[in-house]
């Protein structure tokens, strides 16, 4: 497993992988130090799955609807938690699947934290139904949340970043491309956490920067010193 400082705005970026099979996988991880592998998403047995996370250093793992059809996916669930998992990240809208709450169970009682997962795939809200929204999610039981909406417009912008406010255990943005910026704060604020697509691979959301881009991005930050102790980037 290879090492990485503490402090590194790397650590900022979570990859997330579009690939398939092991091989794709495997190739667009390269040496990113922070991923995010969607368990509805690839085509591989719990072996390949080991290895994989095995390769990487932290890993975001998620559950989205789809995992839930798989007949094996308890075990190919259990192989993706064989490594540094910083969370597992579940979508809010399963919770009340039996099949969800047997998944996070697990992650539980092998003391990983855990992270809930809320869309709108379509529009921002209002600011009270967002702020409400945080409110009803975490009091729920996760360590962390994660808040993404549709910008169409710039006042979105600003709203989706309101979530920041007095608040840590969070990650919010903007799909789409008109408030893409949103990505980037988000290296600043809460958990200190956006994503990114892999260089010449497809993205895995509307609106999402290149590594190599956010990459960029951070360092810039960092050498502005705009990365201060409002986030909340786990040691």
């Amino acid at each position: 497993m290879r090492f990485v400082p503490e402090n590194s705005y790397r650590r900022r970026i979570c990859l997330s992988l579009s690939g398939k099979t092991f091989s794709e996988c495997r190739q667009q991880l390269g040496d990113a130090p922070f991923a995010e592998l969607r368990l509805d998403r690839i085509d591989m047995n719990k072996k390949e799955i080991s290895e994989l996370i095995e390769s990487g250093y932290e890993w975001i793992i998620a559950v989205r609807e789809p995992f839930l059809e798989k007949a094996d996916g308890a075990e190919l669930y259990d192989a993706a938690l064989t490594g540094k998992i910083r969370f597992v990240d579940f979508d809010v809208e399963l919770l009340q699947d039996p099949r969800a709450q047997k998944l996070l169970k697990t992650a539980r009682d092998a003391g990983i934290q855990i992270m809930y997962s809320w869309h709108d795939f379509e529009k921002t809200p209002d600011r009270e139904f967002l702020l409400k929204k945080r409110e009803d999610i975490f009091a729920s039981g996760p360590d962390a949340i994660k808040m993404v909406c549709m910008g169409n417009r710039l006042e979105d912008a600003a709203l989706m970043l309101y979530l920041y406010h007095g608040f840590k255990n969070i990650t919010a943005f903007c799909l789409g491309e008109e408030c893409r910026e949103t990505r980037i704060t988000a290296m600043k604020w809460g958990l200190g956490i956006s994503y990114a697509h892999p260089d010449n691979a497809e993205t895995t959301a509307l609106g999402q920067f290149s590594y190599t881009d956010m990459l960029a991005f951070g360092d810039i930050l960092e050498r502005k010193g705009d990365f201060d102790d409002r986030a909340n980037l786990p040691l």
